[in-house]
């Protein structure tokens, strides 16, 4: 599991760990990173708030990426109440 990086604010230290402890080590904004990965900044920021779980190519393309060693490093809780988490449904064409 990937260590998790206090980072200081202006009020307390903020706890970054998984999908966003990688990002910041490879000093990419969401923006970056999504442009990288090739979906939508939202979906980032959606990944690393848990909000939803990446669809298997995403998972694969951010681990390249990120040089990340697992999906687990990057997605180290699990799923909120034992449920899975959101993916994003396909574009309809």
């Amino acid at each position: 599991m990937a260590e998790a990086l206090a980072l200081p604010s202006s009020s307390a230290s903020m706890r970054i760990e998984g999908l966003r402890l990688f990002r910041h080590l490879a000093g990419l904004t969401q923006r970056e990173l999504a442009r990288r990965v090739g979906v939508n900044p939202s979906t980032i920021s959606d990944l690393e708030r848990g909000r939803m779980s990446p669809r298997l190519s995403t998972a694969r393309r951010l681990l390249q990426v990120l040089r990340a060693p697992s999906v687990e490093a990057l997605f180290p809780d699990p799923p909120p109440n034992g449920r899975p988490r959101k993916t994003r449904s396909s574009k309809k064409g």
